[in-house]
């Protein structure tokens, strides 16, 4: 069997392993070491081990990794964002903010939704609401847009991103009750 099959298939037993069974990180470890070993420029398996590397807690690996996996594909917006959401985790938010409006800037709404976390726990509400409002507002078509940036300022003026909040637990629980939600342009928003 070729390398880059072995790998890939290396690669996909460890991702199995960690989510696809019963999170078995021990293993899913084993897996993804041996993919990197079989193909050390895998993006992939790098990519994912150092996001393991990350929900265990040890912080350097990860962004040893995610280095790594970005000096082999520097455009992507995905990994940038999560080396943002290591440095988050990490507690180094300087560094987090920087990632992270890398990655923003390179089309990547994910980074929108962690730089609206990193503000809040920074108490900088005014930047997390401009960020949930790109994050929850940008896809709509302009007329519920507009909507959805009014509702989210009203409710940022009535008592923060906690009003924002409690604006949506309100709305959602009130909207449960009456109507079809499907199609609302609040319906899904977990802030």
């Amino acid at each position: 069997m070729p390398v880059p099959r072995r790998m890939r298939l290396r690669f996909m037993v460890g991702v199995v392993e960690w989510i696809g069974i019963d999170w078995s990180w021990n293993e899913a470890e084993k897996s993804l070491n041996r993919a990197v070993e079989l193909d050390g420029n895998s993006v992939e398996a790098i990519h994912w081990r150092g996001i393991l590397h990350q929900i265990r807690g040890r912080f350097n690996e990860a962004k040893a990794d995610l280095k790594r996996a970005l000096e082999l594909d520097p455009t992507s917006a995905n990994m940038t964002s999560d080396l943002g959401y290591i440095y988050f985790f990490a507690r180094e938010f300087d560094e987090a903010e920087k990632l992270l409006k890398t990655a923003e800037m390179m089309e990547s709404n994910i980074a929108n939704n962690r730089l609206m976390w990193l503000y809040e726990l920074q108490g900088r509400e005014n930047e997390a609401l401009q960020a949930k409002i790109q994050f929850y507002c940008s896809r709509l078509d302009n007329e519920n847009k507009s909507k959805c940036e009014e509702r989210f300022t009203q409710s940022f003026e009535n008592g923060g991103i906690k009003g924002i909040a409690k604006d949506n637990i309100e709305f959602n629980e009130e909207s449960a009750k009456t109507k079809d939600l499907s199609s609302d342009i609040w319906y899904g928003l977990a802030i």
